[in-house]
């Protein structure tokens, strides 16, 4: 890979080395010793774009059910092991991928692999009816909260439809529309997890005080043995949308809506007319002339790379 830096700049520079694992996961690693921690981040690539009209929000959800335990990490544990080694996590979605990440200690780096493995091959026997209505209130609250209930919360919603259009994937919002978080089923939920939190799906990137070779005999040991999960097929491209018949034009010029700045039959603003009808601009020669109009203006299975990342500050 060749290193790009914009003249009069300084740099970023992050070398890494990857590596596919047989069931088609990709793992990333960056090594930085500047402090005795390591940063695990699992991304999906899946986001709201993959719903179904009818069922958007259902990434969104998924996210939140995945939260709440999995076979061997019951509800509370994911936070309480993590804290208790003195780590870090969260997670979000978005239009094209929804990602979890731990930030620990070095010496713990092996309990958020665990937990992630957890989550992604032993989530759907704890997920059931009771988890799934819990985490749709919470949701459907969200909604409320940070979009209908708040001044121009409706805004970026409004902006998707009309930038996008219907039917398109990026048109809806990532949180879903109402109607839809209603009507989405238990069988929604589970059949939209084992299509996309699987390992072919999966990019795991593992960044700190670790070397890449433990890295990538980590990602083996907690990973390696899961079954890839579904061949996903890229999405189709959407339609574009048919052109709008132009409006017909109107050979009536509109009617000026400025009200007069005098009474009919008063002259007083008529030198001021005149003197700016009349105004002229001096040239650097000392010629006149009109005055300007002030209107017009990826890696095979099993392989690993050397790269460098280079990045401009503020990219």
């Amino acid at each position: 890979m060749t290193d790009t830096i914009t003249p009069g700049t300084a740099a970023l520079r992050f070398p890494v080395r990857t590596h596919t694992l047989a069931n088609g996961m990709r793992i990333i690693h960056h090594e930085e010793r500047a402090a005795p921690i390591v940063a695990v981040h699992l991304m999906y690539r899946v986001g709201s774009r993959h719903e179904a009209p009818g069922r958007t929000g259902l990434a969104h959800l998924l996210e939140h059910l995945m939260f709440e335990g999995s076979q061997h990490a019951p509800k509370g544990q994911f936070d309480d092991l993590l804290e208790r080694v003195g780590g870090t996590n969260n997670g979000s979605t978005w239009l094209d991928r929804t990602n979890y990440y731990e930030t620990v200690p070095s010496h713990a780096v092996e309990l958020p692999l665990w937990l992630e493995r957890d989550r992604m091959g032993f989530f759907l026997p704890v997920l059931d009816e009771e988890m799934l209505e819990v985490q749709r209130g919470v949701v459907i609250n969200e909604r409320r909260q940070s979009c209908e209930n708040r001044p121009y919360g409706m805004a970026d919603q409004r902006l998707h439809e009309m930038l996008f259009g219907p039917g398109h994937p990026y048109a809806w919002p990532t949180i879903g529309y109402m109607p839809d978080l209603e009507a989405i089923s238990l069988a929604d939920a589970r059949g939209f997890y084992q299509t996309y939190y699987t390992p072919g799906n999966a990019v795991l990137t593992l960044a700190g005080d670790l070397s890449a070779d433990d890295a990538f005999a980590l990602a083996e040991r907690y990973f390696g043995d899961l079954p890839p999960g579904p061949r996903i097929a890229p999405p189709a491209p959407p339609a574009d949308p048919a052109p709008a018949d132009p409006a017909p034009a109107d050979p009536t010029p509109p009617a000026d809506q400025t009200p007069p700045a005098y009474p009919a039959g008063d002259s007083s603003g008529s030198s001021a007319a005149t003197a700016t009808a009349t105004a002229t601009a001096t040239t650097p020669a000392g010629a006149t002339a009109p005055a300007a109009d002030a209107t017009a203006t990826t890696a095979a299975p099993g392989a690993t790379t050397d790269a460098t990342v280079t990045a401009a500050p503020g990219s």
